[in-house]
């Protein structure tokens, strides 16, 4: 091959590259280009795994994705010997749950776990905040069913953000948010059979509010955007598909899957953490539409030993 037409491969397998990672069409999956060595799932499992059905699927398939941390959210049924008993199916020697009675939620991991805080007052089902691998996580599941008091639990949560930030901790906030975000806006602005259906929902029932006046209400995942946390899965799958929803799966039905599918579950993190982020993924292939009504995130970063 002479000179000239080496000049010309090498130029053509440069478009193909960068044609191929500016690409909407290809997965945040295939984007990726590092594995990472280390790997959290935040996963609201449905009432303790489907009320205790999927317990062994689920566990499979956490155990599948080889995680270094787990968040769980709707642990019920499930107490502190339980959690562990369960969280040995997919390696985890150390385990925390935040109570009991309720709706629990949980954390599970390869090391040690440091329990800072259960908070309980002020919330609607509370917050575990614990420290392992060196790295701060609060596992949340913010109030179903007004914004008003997701408002209210943010500003709780926040509070220790900043605390943690202006320390230079790494911090990790997950879970299920029961929130959109201003993110996802000009996706929910295409989602008119969702909106009209929470106007009907909200309208139904006295005690639900998750809309302020019949629209979207943006301000609870703004806030915590405002504290310097970031969005890693939209940062990682902005304009693919993969960022349409976490919820509901097909286990609500696929006309349900297809009309209401929206993001409520993220993992936050801080900027400096965010950075080391090489891999998301909001899986919605095989037994995940079995396991529960939410899908998992599952976040994989590269992190130096030091």
């Amino acid at each position: 091959m002479n000179k000239m037409s080496v000049f010309f491969v090498a130029i053509l397998s440069m478009g193909l590259t960068f044609g191929c990672a500016s690409d909407p069409s290809v997965s945040g999956n295939e984007r990726q280009s590092k594995p990472g060595n280390f790997a959290i799932i935040s996963y609201n499992v449905l009432y303790g795994f489907n009320h205790g059905k999927s317990l062994k699927i689920g566990a499979d398939w956490i155990n599948e994705q080889k995680p270094n941390v787990v968040a769980l959210q709707e642990l019920n049924g499930f107490n502190k010997k339980r959690l562990e008993q369960t969280a040995g199916l997919w390696g985890h020697s150390y385990s925390e749950i935040l109570k009991e009675p309720g709706f629990p939620v949980g954390l599970t991991s390869k090391e040690p776990i440091e329990t800072i805080e259960k908070r309980l007052k002020g919330m609607h089902h509370g917050f575990l905040h614990c420290k392992t691998s060196g790295i701060n996580f609060i596992v949340v599941h913010l109030a179903p069913f007004d914004f008003r008091k997701r408002q209210k639990e943010t500003s709780a949560i926040c509070a220790k953000v900043r605390n943690l930030i202006e320390s230079n901790e790494m911090l990790v906030v997950l879970g299920d948010f029961n929130a959109v975000s201003p993110l996802d806006k000009e996706y929910l602005d295409s989602k008119s059979e969702l909106l009209e259906f929470l106007i009907a929902k909200d309208k139904s029932y006295l005690r639900r509010q998750n809309l302020d006046n019949g629209r979207f209400d943006f301000s609870v995942m703004q806030k915590f955007l405002d504290f310097g946390l970031e969005d890693v899965c939209y940062k990682l799958l902005k304009d693919t598909r993969e960022l349409d929803g976490s919820l509901p799966t097909m286990i609500r039905g696929r006309q349900a899957h297809a009309k209401f599918l929206r993001r409520i579950d993220y993992v936050l993190m801080d900027k400096n953490l965010s950075q080391n982020t090489v891999y998301a993924a909001i899986p919605r292939e095989g037994n995940v539409n079995w396991i529960s009504d939410h899908y998992p995130v599952v976040i994989r970063l590269h992190l130096s030993e030091k």
